[in-house]
């Protein structure tokens, strides 16, 4: 009786262990990558508060890593910010109250050369965005 016992156990011992890594499936991964824009809005990479006094980029939003940040006005640069360091999941904040009164282009600049822009109008102390 011991020996089937034993026995016994040692073949459902064996199945177990057989059967234990018959789990889900394992799905390869592919690497894809996009060219197109389409699908990206800049509503999700820009943000501002009520107020106006300050604009928020959203990174994660971007396909791209971010290296850089520029405010121009007039085609002259007013803020140049190497952003390489920081994590894709930031939230990069542009305080606007600090600028004067005028047109505003803020470019993001991603690792590939291509230059997100957004235009900010400030009208006096009222703040609104284009």
């Amino acid at each position: 009786m011991k020996k089937i016992f034993l026995s016994l156990s040692m073949t459902l011992s064996l199945f177990s262990f057989v059967f234990a890594n018959n789990g889900d499936p394992v799905i390869p991964t592919t690497n894809t990558a996009t060219t197109t824009t389409a699908g990206v809005s800049l509503d999700k990479i820009f943000l501002s508060d009520y107020e106006g006094a300050a604009m928020y980029v959203d990174f994660e939003a971007v396909a791209d890593q971010i290296v850089e940040v520029n405010l121009l006005k007039e085609n002259k640069l007013v803020l140049e910010d190497d952003v390489r360091d920081l994590p894709s999941n930031t939230i990069y904040e542009l305080n606007l109250s600090i600028l004067g009164t005028g047109k505003y282009t803020l470019v993001l600049m991603t690792k590939d050369g291509i230059g997100i822009q957004k235009s900010i109008l400030i009208d006096n102390e009222l703040t609104s965005n284009q």
